[in-house]
């Protein structure tokens, strides 16, 4: 009953927020909810490292694959003791938890201050504890120098995704005080 095309599902009970402001047409690309915050906000950024993490995964599957593979396609009279294989999946397991730390590292910066995540490690620091940002020329990742002379790598940030890597660090120095 004059639907369009782009309208989505029907609606049979009106949402509990309120009535809207508007005729809505959630599946239209022009369409903004009007309490959805605005998430590029200037004042609030998080970085990660996609790509490294990417690569990480897809190289531990290709681990197991191998694994899987090579060990089927063994003469049946060539068996591996169970120390043999535990050591094996150890070594996958090893690189799996390598990739997680890659995914788990993340750089959030507001406007209290910069939370860096490395692996395992996670620092909170508010802007006044910052002495500076810098990448170096075909640096891996930047560093983040503390007013106390204390150094700590970046590595959501990746030197080897270039222009955003750049901007990345622009923006964090834009905010140092």
């Amino acid at each position: 009953m004059g639907r369009r095309p782009l309208d989505g599902a029907p609606r049979h009970r009106s949402a509990r927020h309120g009535r809207p402001l508007r005729d809505r047409c959630p599946r239209h690309p022009r369409d903004r909810h009007p309490v959805v915050p605005d998430l590029m906000d200037a004042t609030r950024r998080s970085f990660r490292p996609v790509a490294v993490s990417l690569i990480m995964w897809i190289s531990t599957g290709i681990l197991v694959v191998l694994m899987v593979v090579i060990g089927r396609a063994l003469p049946e009279d060539v068996v591996f003791t169970v120390s043999q294989a535990a050591t094996l999946w150890a070594l996958v397991a090893l690189v799996a938890l390598l990739a997680f730390a890659v995914t788990r590292s993340r750089v959030h910066a507001d406007d209290h201050g910069i939370t860096v995540v490395n692996g395992f490690r996670r620092r909170q620091l508010s802007w006044d504890e910052v002495g500076s940002v810098a990448m170096r020329e075909g640096a891996p990742w930047p560093t983040l120098v503390t007013r106390d002379d204390e150094r700590v790598i970046l590595f959501a940030i990746q030197g080897s995704d270039g222009a955003a890597a750049r901007e990345a660090v622009a923006w964090l120095q834009g905010h140092v005080r």
